[in-house]
């Protein structure tokens, strides 16, 4: 049924400080560096140079841009399967009907993820320290010396920021799919085993297929996240050792305002930053033409 014209037209005085806030605050800055991302400029002078597409071009052939696509695209998958592994595996333990203390547990669980990410990097710095830090301590004491690795060295930086970012929001997507398994209406999960369905089966045929549109909706907000990740990475590792762990956020960051040496190439910081966006919208829409599906209403 069509809602009439006159509150159609009610609807906008409500809806213009949010647009206005949000042309302000995303659109006019996305349309400035789409702007910027065709000149040269550097932030000496007030303007630079037109130089069409040749800062895209220059990606192409840049090796340290590469690089840090490759590690951007590896935060976000590893840490996509370690999130929502956990999430699952918490949400459907926490849900059982024996498990008490729901609360709890749920608290417990999203607490991390609620934690400015300047002092989560500081905690697992100290955490994977070589020498003091919590992790090898542990190993050390239970005789697994020979696990007692440098964690934070080239070889093994960029699996330690993903074990951190999967620590650190893990809570969020449990507590996400514990909301939509809660709408599960018990009777269906009855059915399922009066049927002989085992544990397998009911997870993929009741719960799985129940949660699908919240799971959905849950992985678009994670892997534009993931993709955009930066202060925890920034306060770990600041992009290295050696570049190991650079991603296109900390990359921007260097080029457009530098490190101990500046550098200052924001025409060409625009530019990954552009691509960047346009990485987020195809992910986001191959995503949910993936996962697109009838609504199953119960």
């Amino acid at each position: 049924m069509n809602r009439p014209i006159w509150r159609q037209r009610l609807l906008i005085p409500f809806l213009l400080p949010a647009l206005l806030l949000y042309g302000v605050f995303f659109i006019y800055p996305a349309l400035n560096a789409l702007k910027l991302s065709f000149t040269n400029l550097t932030g000496f002078i007030p303007q630079g140079e037109y130089v069409g597409l040749a800062n895209f071009s220059q990606q192409v052939n840049d090796d340290v841009f590469i690089l840090a696509l490759t590690n951007t695209l590896k935060i976000a998958l590893g840490s996509t399967v370690l999130v929502f592994g956990l999430a699952f595996a918490f949400s459907i333990a926490i849900s059982r009907k024996e498990v008490h203390g729901k609360s709890f547990f749920r608290t417990l669980i999203f607490f991390p993820s609620i934690l400015p990410g300047v002092a989560l990097g500081m905690l697992w710095i100290f955490i994977y320290s070589p020498n003091i830090g919590l992790l090898n301590g542990i190993l050390r004491s239970i005789g697994m010396d020979n696990l007692a690795l440098p964690w934070l060295s080239p070889d093994y930086a960029l699996g330690a920021v993903i074990v951190a970012l999967a620590w650190t929001f893990t809570g969020y997507y449990t507590v996400i799919l514990l909301a939509g398994i809660s709408r599960i209406p018990e009777d269906f999960y009855d059915a399922a085993r009066v049927e002989g369905a085992n544990e397998m089966q009911i997870f993929f045929k009741v719960t799985l297929a129940m949660i699908w549109d919240v799971l959905a909706m849950a992985l678009v907000m994670w892997t534009i996240f993931a993709l955009k990740t930066f202060e925890l990475v920034l306060t770990m590792t600041a992009g290295g050792p050696a570049n190991a762990t650079l991603t296109l956020y900390i990359l921007i960051y260097r080029l457009a305002f530098g490190t101990r040496t500046p550098i200052y190439k924001m025409g060409y910081a625009a530019s990954i930053g552009v691509t960047l966006l346009g990485i987020i919208l195809l992910a986001t829409l191959v995503q949910r033409a993936l996962m697109r599906r009838a609504e199953i209403e119960y």
